[in-house]
């Protein structure tokens, strides 16, 4: 099978397994209403889910992780830049391709500038309140912690 074929199969896999509550929990895939479908059309749909887990799995995280993201829309990042460690804000999240995008406002960049990095390399930093995963509101943090003082020494140092 091609790259395209795979890609459309397992995006009908979802989709028809979404009807059963397809979920992705902490690293976890489930499906939250197998037991009260139909048990010929449930069995069928584990089966064929089940022999896709290793194309479905990434997918659920990244549109899981993009979710999360989302609310986090805005605050401060802590990430590597060709080479350097540089201090942006989170810009958006994309379920498709999993990457976010990270602004870039800083004195060494002429303007200001976007790009695209892997959950994996970044540290968000919680300072404006936000919606939290369980869905309570998190107080504002202050703004003068370790990031600060590391990017206020970076600049004495130059």
């Amino acid at each position: 099978m091609r790259r395209y074929e795979v890609d459309e199969k397992i995006s009908g896999i979802m989709k028809q397994a979404e009807t059963l509550g397809l979920q992705f929990d902490s690293g976890l895939i489930i499906l939250e209403k197998a037991a009260t479908a139909d048990p010929e059309i449930g069995a069928a749909m584990v089966k064929e889910l089940g022999t896709c887990l290793h194309y479905v799995h990434p997918r659920l995280r990244q549109r899981s992780t993009a979710a999360r993201a989302k609310q986090l829309l805005g605050q401060r990042v802590w990430f590597q830049d060709r080479g350097e460690w540089v201090l942006g804000r989170l810009a958006s999240a994309e379920e498709d391709n999993g990457l976010l995008d990270v602004s870039i406002d800083a004195a060494e960049y002429p303007v200001s500038q976007t790009v695209s990095v892997s959950p994996e390399s970044l540290l968000i930093i919680m300072e404006e309140a936000t919606i939290s995963a369980n869905g309570k509101e998190r107080s504002a943090k202050p703004r003068t912690g370790i990031f600060e003082r590391l990017r206020l020494r970076r600049s004495a140092d130059e």
